[in-house]
C-alpha cells in the first residue's frame, strides 16, 4: 500500500509538471495611444500684440512643451520669422548659433535623437535687472538638462537661458541655452 501511494504521488507531480515543449503563442502587440501634438500656432497667432507677462508665459511653456516632446513642428513655430538660437554642444565644447531654420531643424534632429531635455527650474519674466529692467519680451529661465551626452559624462546641465520675445510678444526672437564661456570651458 505504501508503494503504492508513492507510486500515485510521483504520477500526479510529474503529471502536473509543466511541459518542457514551448506553446507558441502570438506575439502580444502593446498599442500605446498616440496623442497628436498641439497645434500651438494658432494660440500663439491670436496673442495681442502688446507684449505681457501673461503672453510671455504662455509663448515660453509652449516652448518647453514642444521641445520635451521632441516636436520640431511646435518647437519651430514658437520662433519668430527672424531669429537668433544659441546653444552649446557639450561633446565639442563649442556655441552654435542658428539663424536659419535649415540650420535649426537638423540641430534639433540631433539633439531630439539623443533624448534631449529641458526641466525649467524657474522662469523669471520681465527681470528687474533685466535689459532693459522689467521688460516682459525678457525672460532668465533656469533649467537642468539631460541628454544621451551628458550621461555618458556622468552629469546634468544646469543653465540660465536667456529668451527675449519679437516685439509683438508672440514669438521667440533670441534664445541662447548656455554661456559661450561656460560652454567652451566644459561646465
Amino acid at each position: 500500500m505504501r508503494y503504492m501511494m508513492c507510486f500515485l504521488f510521483l504520477i500526479t507531480i510529474v503529471g502536473c509538471r509543466r511541459s518542457s515543449a514551448q506553446v507558441p503563442r502570438e506575439p502580444i502587440q502593446v498599442l500605446t495611444p498616440q496623442t497628436p501634438a498641439p497645434d500651438i500656432s494658432s494660440t500663439l497667432a491670436v496673442l495681442p500684440s502688446s507684449p505681457n507677462l501673461e503672453n510671455s508665459r504662455i509663448v515660453l511653456q509652449a516652448f518647453f512643451d514642444s521641445y520635451n516632446r521632441h516636436d520640431l513642428a511646435g518647437v519651430l513655430a514658437t520662433l519668430a520669422e527672424t531669429f537668433a538660437y544659441g546653444d552649446c554642444d557639450f561633446a565639442t565644447r563649442q556655441m552654435r548659433v542658428f539663424e536659419t531654420i535649415q540650420g535649426l531643424t537638423a540641430w534639433l534632429r540631433f539633439k531630439f535623437a539623443e533624448g534631449d531635455q529641458f526641466r525649467v527650474e524657474d522662469m523669471i519674466i520681465a527681470p528687474a535687472e533685466g535689459s532693459p529692467a522689467s521688460d516682459p519680451l525678457s525672460t532668465a529661465v533656469q533649467v537642468s538638462r539631460t541628454n544621451e551626452t551628458l550621461e555618458k559624462m556622468v552629469q546634468e546641465k544646469q543653465s540660465l537661458f536667456k529668451i527675449i520675445l519679437n516685439a509683438e510678444g508672440n514669438r521667440v526672437q533670441y534664445l541662447n541655452t548656455y554661456g559661450n564661456v561656460d560652454c567652451e570651458a566644459g561646465r
